[in-house]
């Protein structure tokens, strides 16, 4: 993905919301009488109905990632901790049903996605046929973005919240809504990203770079079968679809790693990058984070930065590094890049033990005096690296061959980021790569590769890991005491707001 859809997504996305407000709605609305919605067979009429809807759908997402309110589910991973409330509640595995923020930031955002990508889906459905011929390319390629986002927001639905609603289509029947099973989740979730994938242009150009492209859907699909393969599903034909979509993202794409680890930090000099197979588009020249559209990346900036630091702007400490991880991570640029260790504080050079934190914070998410980041709200946001498709792809063969693995790609794959993380190139074989691999090798760089990026939950709720990794948790960081979430049920409640509205989701 190129540079950002910026003004034009922007714009046409307050259209799109203004006509589609009512039909916009969490998945407590869906028995509202849909007789007040605008008709997808009256609204999509033209090609600018067309695109004012689907551009809508990219500030849809872009709201609900913009802050670290939407990954407060992972922090029960041992990559990032917190000091207050509601972080500390994910962090030591005790979210709760009661807490609104749960709906407001982490279900309603993704439903209310589904719901936009289901009227476009349908508006196309009801249209196409009378499309002019020279609108059609547009119209085909403005529904497998639907797809796309719709697989997307499953996909972080039913890895946050285990099973869930399954709402393909707006139509109000009246019926209970009950929960689908993990197959029938993932069956649409994979549907979804492989028409995305098979129908989107392998790359866009102008005003247009920023959109979702072939090969950023088939880096999320690998990422959903190679999760799809592990706890709760575990279907077994998926390795070998993770490997062959992952090779073919590796192959033909286009993308690569880049020389330097710390470079992919750079703020908006980074965006759109050799690496970034799919980011998610910010921009502080639209709206602000108390405006409509919400715009700019407030993850980058403010959300791991020293609460004592003397920077512009300030901090939020939001996130910071658990020690056990931060101690096990392996010394070199990767880890240089990482974490931020020292701080100007009351005008001295201050090192992180002696932070009111005392924890690591992530360089990755400090303020951009300490990383040359330049505009931070400008900067995108990393929703699949080059780096993590090589790993997929090596996890998929090592699973495919029982558990351990000596096959050239994988191995040239894992090494390529090992060799990075060492400030190695990446691309010339040292006498130090490894020459078999096992899953436990590839989770465990994973962890280091990914630290804080929105993975290392995830890998540890697939690969069944949760209690060995909380037996090594620190005692300074927050105790862990009778989990609501366990490594046979780990999954966030699902709201209570919800719940009541609809039994059918009690679990």
């Amino acid at each position: 993905m190129l540079k950002k859809i910026e003004n034009t997504y922007l714009r046409l996305a307050n259209i799109s919301i203004l006509v589609v407000i009512l039909i916009a709605v969490s998945c407590d609305k869906i028995e509202e009488d849909p007789r007040g919605l605008v008709s997808s067979e009256t609204f999509f009429k033209t090609t600018a109905d067309m695109e004012a809807a689907v551009n809508g759908l990219y500030g849809e997402v872009t709201v609900y990632f913009s802050t670290v309110n939407a990954r407060r589910p992972v922090f029960g991973g041992d990559d990032i901790t917190a000091g207050f409330s509601p972080y500390t509640d994910f962090d030591v595995l005790r979210p709760v049903s009661t807490d609104g923020q749960l709906n407001s930031f982490n279900w309603e955002p993704l439903f209310s996605t589904i719901y936009k990508c289901n009227w476009l889906i349908e508006g196309y459905e009801n249209n196409i046929a009378n499309v002019e011929a020279g609108d059609k390319a547009f119209w085909d390629q403005a529904v497998a973005q639907a797809y796309f986002w719709r697989g997307f927001s499953y996909f972080f639905l039913v890895r946050t919240f285990g099973t869930v609603p399954l709402i393909t289509d707006n139509e109000i029947t009246g019926e209970p809504v009950v929960l689908s099973t993990f197959k029938e989740i993932y069956d649409q979730i994979v549907e979804d990203l492989s028409k995305a994938s098979n129908d989107l242009p392998h790359s866009w150009s102008g005003e247009d770079g920023g959109r979702i492209d072939a090969y950023g859907a088939k880096g999320l699909l690998a990422l959903a079968y190679l999760t799809g393969a592990g706890f709760p599903l575990g279907d077994t034909s998926y390795p070998a679809l993770a490997l062959a979509t992952a090779k073919d993202v590796i192959d033909n794409s286009g993308h690569n790693l880049l020389a330097n680890y710390a470079d992919l930090w750079l703020g908006a000099a980074s965006d759109n990058g050799l690496e970034g197979v799919l980011e998610l588009q910010f921009s502080d020249t639209n709206g602000d984070w108390v405006g409509d559209p919400w715009t700019g990346n407030f993850v980058m900036g403010f959300a791991s930065t020293p609460s004592q630091m003397d920077v512009s702007g300030g901090s939020w400490v939001e996130q910071y590094s658990e020690l056990s991880f931060f101690n096990e991570f392996p010394a070199g640029p990767r880890k240089d890049a990482t974490f931020l260790l020292e701080a100007p504080i009351g005008g001295v050079l201050t090192p992180w033990t002696d932070w009111v934190e005392e924890h690591p914070h992530y360089k990755k998410y400090a303020n951009p005096d300490l990383r040359d980041g330049g505009n931070d709200f400008d900067a995108n946001l990393y929703i699949i690296r080059f780096a993590e498709v090589l790993l997929i792809s090596a996890e998929a063969q090592a699973m495919i061959e029982g558990g351990t693995t000596s096959d050239a790609f994988a191995l040239n794959a894992f090494n390529m980021v090992r060799r990075r993380a060492a400030g190695l190139p990446f691309d010339t074989p040292d006498a130090g790569d490894a020459v078999s691999i096992n899953v436990d090798d590839i989770i465990a760089e994973r962890a280091w590769e990914l630290a804080s990026e929105y993975s290392r939950w995830f890998d540890m709720v697939r690969t069944q890991t949760i209690d060995e990794t909380i037996a090594k948790r620190d005692p300074a960081d927050n105790p862990i005491t009778g989990p609501t979430l366990t490594e046979s049920n780990p999954w966030i409640p699902i709201p209570d707001v919800v719940v009541q509205l609809h039994p059918g989701l009690k679990k």
